[in-house]
C-alpha cells in the first residue's frame, strides 16, 4: 500500500544516471519525480536515466512519459509488477517482458514480479518494492531538433493514414471514447450501480458479458 507521507531521497548520483528511494510513495508521484529528475539531466547530458526503487504501483506510464515529451526529449517509462502472465516458450513476447522486468527490477535492485504482492494484498504504509525505470534522450544530442521533428512527423504520419488491415483504426477508436466515453466492464458496472442510485446520478452501463467473453 502506498504511503503518503513517503520522502524520496538519493541513493545514488553518477550525474546521467540516479537512484531515487521513494520510501513506498504512490507509484505516479515516483514516476513523476523519475521524469522531472530524467528531463534536467538529459538537457545537460544529452541522454539521462533515472530509476526508482521502493515504490508502489505505477498506474498508466503515459502520466510520466508526456512530462518528458513536453519537454521536447524522447522517453521511455518501465515499471516492475506481480506477474499475472505465465511464460511463453516461444521468443515474440517473453523477451520483452524479460527486458521490462531487467529495467524496472533487476536493475533497481527490486525483487522479480514472481515476489511481489498483488495491487491490495501489500500492507498499509509499507512499499511493495516496485521498482521504475524512466530514460530520457535529448534529439539535439543526435540528429538534431530539426531533422527529428521532421522524421518524427513522417512517421507518424505514415502510421496514421496506413491503410487497416480488417480492424478499426486506432484513432477511429480513440474519438469514439472520447465522444461516448470508456464503458466499464460488466461486474464493475453492477458495483458502481449502488453508489450511483444513492447520488441520484445514472449508472454506467457495462460492456455485456458476452462481448468481455468474446474480446478475451
Amino acid at each position: 500500500m502506498a504511503d503518503a507521507r513517503a520522502r524520496i531521497t538519493v541513493v545514488r548520483d553518477k550525474g546521467a544516471g540516479l537512484l531515487l528511494d521513494v520510501d513506498g510513495a504512490l507509484g505516479v508521484l515516483a514516476g513523476l519525480a523519475a521524469a522531472r529528475d530524467a528531463a534536467e539531466r538529459a538537457a545537460r547530458f544529452g541522454v539521462a536515466a533515472v530509476d526508482v526503487r521502493a515504490s508502489d504501483h505505477f498506474g498508466a506510464a503515459s502520466v510520466s512519459t508526456r512530462r518528458l515529451t513536453r519537454k521536447g526529449l524522447v522517453g521511455l517509462a518501465v515499471t516492475s509488477a506481480a506477474s499475472r502472465v505465465a511464460p511463453f516458450g516461444g521468443y515474440k513476447g517473453q523477451g520483452l517482458a524479460m527486458a521490462v522486468t531487467l529495467l524496472g527490477a533487476v536493475l533497481t535492485g527490486m525483487p522479480p514480479d514472481w515476489r511481489l504482492s498483488q495491487v491490495g494484498a501489500g500492507t498499509a504504509g509499507r512499499d511493495r518494492h516496485v521498482g521504475h525505470f524512466v530514460p530520457a534522450i535529448d534529439p539535439a544530442a543526435f540528429a538534431g531538433e530539426e531533422q527529428f521533428t521532421a522524421h518524427l512527423a513522417e512517421l507518424l504520419d505514415t502510421v496514421r493514414t496506413a491503410p487497416r488491415a480488417g480492424q478499426e483504426p486506432v484513432l477511429a477508436h480513440e474519438r469514439r471514447r472520447r465522444a461516448t466515453g470508456i464503458p466499464p466492464d460488466a461486474g464493475t458496472a453492477r458495483r458502481l450501480a449502488g453508489p450511483a442510485d444513492r447520488l441520484g446520478v445514472p449508472g454506467p452501463v457495462g460492456v455485456p458479458e458476452r462481448a468481455e467473453a468474446s474480446a478475451k
